[in-house]
């Protein structure tokens, strides 16, 4: 497989060493990497024979786009967990807890912004990216985001919820990533997809993040077709409006 031209494509390849025992691709310094486009890293974080099982169950004029949106709504899967893991974010919502932790990041970012020299931001405006919009956000465009964002949520930062929420243990990052496959699917069919090959796809993108690689990634993966149906209408009612 490794002469497969689908495989070919992909720009660079992760390391094969300790596979089971990494979150992140050998050489990548940090989720930016793996998330902003383009995409590096392909086809991680799906093996070779992963990579063209997902691919097969698409049709071809679009396929390697959808795949890539594929993989993009599995890393952001995988993030999450991974950031949920480094918090000790509880299983269950904590709005409290996860306010209180917005509340202290916009503070000190806002404050690292006002510290910064004015060599720091001469730094950033002589460094852009190249893929940068034409019109880049500057630091102080994020500083004046940041004090709106506190000033429009007071009310809600200053009187957050008394105690956990008692319920089922937290879905929404499970109701993301079926509805990002769900929208990759739908973008390789010209936004009129058919209900024949959903299910092949949709296993093909979700049996690797829960297998021995990523022990802590769905909770339910072994869930019936009908639990898969029902999970698909509880993220398209959530999102659906919401993400275009």
């Amino acid at each position: 497989m490794q002469g497969d031209e689908r495989i070919s494509q992909w720009p660079l390849r992760p390391n094969e060493e300790n596979e089971t025992e990494q979150l992140l691709p050998a050489g990548a310094c940090d989720w930016d990497q793996l998330l902003g486009p383009p995409l590096t890293f392909l086809p991680w974080p799906y093996k070779d024979m992963e990579l063209v099982k997902i691919w097969d169950a698409l049709p071809s004029p679009r396929a390697a786009l959808a795949t890539k949106e594929a993989i993009f709504t599995a890393r952001w899967f995988l993030y999450k967990g991974h950031l949920r893991q480094k918090h000790r974010v509880a299983p269950k919502a904590d709005p409290r807890g996860e306010l209180s932790r917005i509340w202290r990041a916009s503070r000190e970012l806002g404050d690292a912004i006002c510290a910064a020299s004015s060599e720091t931001f001469e730094h950033l405006s002589r460094h852009l990216s190249p893929v940068a919009v034409k019109s880049p956000v500057r630091a102080h465009d994020l500083l004046g985001i940041l004090f709106w964002f506190e000033h429009d949520n007071r009310i809600a930062f200053g009187n957050p919820p008394e105690c956990y929420r008692i319920g089922a243990p937290e879905r929404i990052r499970e109701e993301m990533l079926i509805y990002g496959l769900w929208s990759a699917w739908r973008l390789a069919h010209a936004m009129r997809p058919p209900v024949r090959g959903w299910p092949v796809f949709r296993a093909a993108c979700v049996d690797p993040l829960a297998g021995p690689r990523f022990p802590k990634g769905l909770r339910s993966a072994s869930r019936t077709e009908r639990g898969w149906q029902d999970l698909l209408k509880r993220a398209r009612a959530r999102f659906e409006g919401a993400i275009k």
